[in-house]
């Protein structure tokens, strides 16, 4: 039987600071380590974040660099100001955190957007915080459905996301913990008919918004065909933890307990995609 070859071309290099030498490009979990952002509210609860850059170069120009993360991170918030954790490196090497306030609202006045149809939020940074992001992910790497079939998405994948359950860092640079788990639900595909789908990971306070992704480096059978070539991509965010909720009723007293079945909802990517390239500055028309 003849095995046709197929090689996935890569998608265009990651978006990362002009300071940062090529040959020191991180791998891909580094990478979206540097892209991930803790959100801190003014009464200390937490959230996460990621930056996408709407073109190839890191730059600090109007409405190139947005901060993506879960609607209710922002709607939950008391206040029109949150503490974003950034990183910065010094000239040996050495990473320590940057906290910066960002003003996401002016009184009722939303400065951030968020998606008509699932929980997911984009602010465009302004010009002060840009200089503070050493990477960002650009929005071919926010996988639509296509790319999903594509690359065999299916239940049962594995997955890997970044976050900051109860606010907990992985370090005191303020850089997020990495954990992992399966696809957990099906049909995850058409995204607009799903909208979500479920992974198979403990979800705590402050992992909302936190990107989901892969990447795939080894070969892979597909039909006749053998895929050969690193996958990658995010495919979504976290947006909420699953539990079951009982009423336990006694003479005296009723209780609601909620019991965690150890499972996240994430939305689709696609969404996000979507969200992102509609903050685009819109070409004038001609009078």
């Amino acid at each position: 039987m003849r095995v046709f070859m197929l090689i996935v071309a890569l998608l265009p290099m990651l978006a990362m600071a002009a300071e940062q030498p090529k040959s020191e490009e991180p791998d891909f979990h580094t990478f979206m380590m540097l892209v991930t952002v803790k959100l801190i509210g003014p009464d200390g609860t937490s959230g996460t974040g990621f930056i996408v850059s709407q073109d190839a170069a890191l730059a600090a120009k109007p409405g190139n660099l947005v901060l993506v993360t879960a609607a209710h991170v922002f709607e939950s918030v008391k206040g029109d100001e949150m503490t974003v954790v950034f990183r910065k490196r010094d000239e040996n090497g050495k990473w320590a955190r940057s906290e910066r306030k960002l003003t996401f609202k002016e009184g009722e006045k939303k400065l951030w957007s968020k998606h008509a149809d699932v929980d997911a939020a984009a602010i465009v940074l302004p010009e002060g915080l840009c200089s503070c992001v050493v990477a960002a992910i650009q929005t071919e790497y926010l996988l639509d459905d296509k790319k999903l079939e594509e690359f065999d998405v299916h239940p049962g994948k594995d997955l890997i996301c970044l976050g900051f359950p109860y606010g907990i860092e992985s370090s005191p640079a303020g850089f997020p913990i990495l954990r992992s788990g399966k696809i957990a639900s099906y049909p995850i595909f058409p995204s607009k008919e799903t909208k979500s789908f479920l992974f198979d990971f403990n979800v705590f306070p402050g992992n909302s918004g936190g990107p989901v992704y892969f990447e795939d480096a080894n070969p892979r059978g597909k039909g006749n065909s053998l895929i050969i070539g690193v996958r990658r991509g995010i495919i979504g965010l976290v947006t909420s933890e699953l539990s079951l909720s009982t009423l336990v009723q006694a003479p005296r007293e009723q209780r609601q307990i909620q019991t965690p079945l150890q499972l996240g909802a994430v939305v689709h990517a696609s969404f996000i995609k979507e969200l992102v390239e509609s903050l685009k500055p819109q070409p004038q028309k001609e009078k």
